[in-house]
């Protein structure tokens, strides 16, 4: 873009790196109660942190009972946990004798 006298050139290469490393995505949520957003992301970050992936696991993480099992592993008592670390190891063992792949 070319200057002009009231903005300053730096301002003009400033905005067009911004713009370079933002990107806009469309949001389904798995919840079709929930509605359809368009997000921007930054990719400054590039593969090594990437924002979808880091996005789509957090996701997933606050919808799935994991979030839930990880604070309430997190606030209980010794004994409590010893008995949510059971239930989670027999759930592991139940499907790793029902999957294909195990």
């Amino acid at each position: 873009l070319p200057s002009s006298p009231s903005i300053p050139t730096h301002y003009h290469h400033l905005h067009n790196k911004l713009i370079i490393n933002m990107f806009k995505y469309v949001f389904i949520p798995a919840d079709t109660a929930k509605p359809i957003e368009i997000r921007e992301g930054d990719k400054s970050g590039g593969l090594s942190d990437d924002i979808l992936s880091k996005s789509a696991k957090e996701y997933f993480y606050a919808s799935s009972d994991k979030g839930a099992r990880a604070a309430a592993l997190n606030n209980a008592t010794p004994e409590e946990r010893k008995v949510l670390a059971d239930q989670i190891r027999d759930e592991v063992k139940q499907a790793s004798t029902s999957s294909p792949y195990a």
